[in-house]
């Protein structure tokens, strides 16, 4: 599968409602990357063949962005571990896909289906190991019914409060089956309803609201043309910005722009 970057600034509540030539607007450049599968370097391990993507290329972007844009919020969307080699550094300590996302100094990682591919001690221990924040907002234990990671995180941004929430494809049972240790104890939920359930949760703590999810653009299976990302943008109008990585095509929906 390919790998992404893309990054969008989004000019904040204070450039909206404020007189366009005051001096104290605010500009936060919000950059994610999805889909990453095992590129550190850009170089291709099963063809032997260079490539346009990896965390080393990622790596220039954003310091170009800085820049430019001092008040920066960096988002992985998931699925960093599989794929190009990355499995045979499973018993590591910190996986270096991991270190990587140390190293640029990530904000938030949202975990994507195949980084359950390995188990969850491999998982759990790379999640304790990340220094920014993991989120997602439809993943819990089922004896509890409490969440597994954090459903959001809201990020002050020189006085602009960013809320990010985070959500994963509820498939991952299905795709792991046959390595039930590999979700032991965890239900995956709808992500529409954990979202919609999020944002009221935090009403009125935020000036920007932020999606980071790992989802099909419409679903798929049970929940095909109902809680893809399309249909989350659409039944949340709460949200600014939608960053979606998992369809090969990484999406972002400028929801003010759109019209949602």
């Amino acid at each position: 599968m390919e790998s992404f970057f893309l990054f969008i600034f989004i000019l904040l509540y204070y450039t909206i409602f404020c007189d366009p030539n005051e001096t104290d607007n605010n500009t936060i450049a919000i950059v994610a990357t999805s889909d990453m599968h095992g590129h550190i370097y850009p170089w291709d391990y099963s063809t032997d063949e260079e490539t346009d993507v990896g965390f080393a290329k990622t790596d220039t972007v954003v310091q170009n962005l800085k820049n430019k844009y001092p008040k920066i919020l960096l988002i992985d969307i998931g699925d960093l571990f599989q794929d190009n080699l990355g499995e045979i550094f499973i018993n590591n300590d910190t996986h270096p896909m991991v270190q990587a996302l140390n190293l640029l100094k990530y904000d938030v990682w949202v975990p994507g289906n195949h980084d359950f591919n390995f188990g969850l001690n491999f998982l759990e221990r790379n999640i304790q190991h990340f220094n920014g924040n993991v989120l997602c907002s439809n993943i819990i234990y089922e004896d509890s019914g409490k969440n597994y990671l954090s459903p959001y995180h809201i990020f002050d941004v020189n006085g602009v409060r960013v809320a990010i929430i985070g959500a994963t494809d509820p498939h991952i049972k299905q795709w792991e089956g046959s390595n039930s240790d590999h979700y032991k104890n965890l239900d995956f939920l709808d992500p529409l309803d954990s979202i919609k359930q999020t944002v009221k949760n935090i009403e009125g703590q935020y000036d920007i609201l932020v999606g980071a999810v790992h989802i099909m653009r419409n679903g798929e299976y049970e929940c095909e043309g109902k809680s893809g990302v399309f249909q989350i943008a659409q039944a949340i109008p709460e949200f600014d910005v939608i960053f979606a990585g998992m369809n090969i095509v990484f999406i972002v929906l400028i929801l003010m722009a759109l019209g949602f």
